[in-house]
């Protein structure tokens, strides 16, 4: 016998597994050089944060670049696509919490940098707003380490 409680559980499982499609289709998207995609995957006014670990700063990180708004996230991927070294994203450990028409989600990213053959790995925190399709309001990305060459 379903009861609401099921019906709630299953909308939620629904909903983790919308959003652990989007975080790996955002790295495709990344990956494939797609910014008409990637960009399609964040709210109006989202908001988007690259830190670098600094853990003898207070709050343990320092802020390298906060874009605010669809235009300047835009911005910011074409300027990436137009690079000549791709990243190849890889998503791992997506846990997702849901509320309502809201959710949140940590997850962890190693990435190559071609041809360069520079590795990173980072940690994602990500805000979600449902509009139809769940979408990306906030995403901070924070530089944990990388490892080989140190050219851009």
């Amino acid at each position: 016998m379903s009861t609401s409680n099921d019906d709630s559980d299953i909308q939620e499982l629904v909903a983790k597994a919308a959003i652990t499609d989007l975080l790996f289709n955002y790295a495709k998207s990344i990956r494939n050089g797609d910014v008409d995609a990637a960009i399609a995957m964040f709210t109006d006014d989202a908001v988007f944060e690259i830190r670098d670990a600094a853990p003898e700063e207070p709050d343990g990180y320092r802020v390298r670049q906060r874009l605010s708004g669809r235009t300047e996230i835009l911005a910011y991927l074409q300027q990436g696509s137009l690079a000549s070294v791709r990243i190849y994203p890889l998503i791992h450990n997506p846990i997702v919490e849901v509320t309502g028409t809201r959710a949140s989600s940590n997850s962890m990213m190693t990435a190559w940098i071609l041809p360069v053959g520079k590795q990173l790995i980072g940690e994602y925190h990500d805000q979600y707003r449902w509009n139809g399709a769940w979408l990306f309001s906030a995403r901070t990305y924070t530089i944990l380490g990388q490892i080989g060459s140190n050219q851009p």
